[in-house]
């Protein structure tokens, strides 16, 4: 049996609120993380892995363009600052509503390979659900498959300008030539990534 549209719109406005409170409690949740991580320290780091170098504004540009190639979204808060980190989520909060809007996700989702393993399944059912870790991980898939397939190289890193002192912007160079700019800021001795494009 078919909704008709006043139920449609209900339950899409559901899903929406309900995206909403993940991602809220999602941030809520890394704010002591977040702070620990402006200040200099390395507590946003993954269990087990080392920290990015943030020593200049190229390395961490470099850790956070790796880790965004890779889908790796513990990886990319390490190199985030608050502010970056909640745009992040926002972003692909948006993508997400793209990829479940019945006009325009069809196209979306075909951009998508298929996952392949049960914890690539797990990821993307994740991120339908809202989580930002399994988003970032299909949207890493969706670059890699437009990028010919395979995991693809990092994309390569243009060098902010020297003397650079506390806030410099840079870019991110894509395989195709497309550029994504960001926003980096030294804080507690170390450069963090302030604002990043997807």
């Amino acid at each position: 049996m078919a909704l008709s549209p006043a139920p449609r719109r209900l339950a899409a406005g559901i899903a929406r609120a309900l995206a909403l409170v993940t991602v809220a409690s999602a941030v809520a949740a890394c704010g002591e993380a977040a702070r620990s991580r402006d200040a200099g320290t390395t507590a946003a780091c993954p269990v087990g892995a080392a920290p990015p170098d943030l020593s200049t504004p190229s390395a961490a540009l470099g850790a956070a363009a790796r880790a965004l190639a890779a889908g790796d979204l513990a990886a990319l808060d390490a190199c985030l600052t608050e502010a970056a980190a909640a745009g992040v989520r926002r972003d692909l909060l948006a993508w997400k509503a793209v990829l479940v809007d019945p006009a325009g996700g069809p196209r979306a989702l075909a951009r998508i390979p298929a996952p392949g393993d049960g914890a690539e399944k797990a990821a993307y059912r994740a991120g339908f659900e809202g989580d930002p870790a399994g988003l970032l991980r299909m949207l890493a898939r969706a670059s890699q498959a437009a990028e010919g397939g395979g995991a693809g190289a990092a994309p390569r890193v243009e060098a902010p300008a020297p003397g650079a002192t506390e806030r410099v912007t840079g870019d991110r160079v894509l395989p195709d030539g497309t550029r994504r700019r960001a926003v980096l800021v030294r804080r507690g001795g170390a450069w963090r990534v302030d604002r990043l494009a997807l």
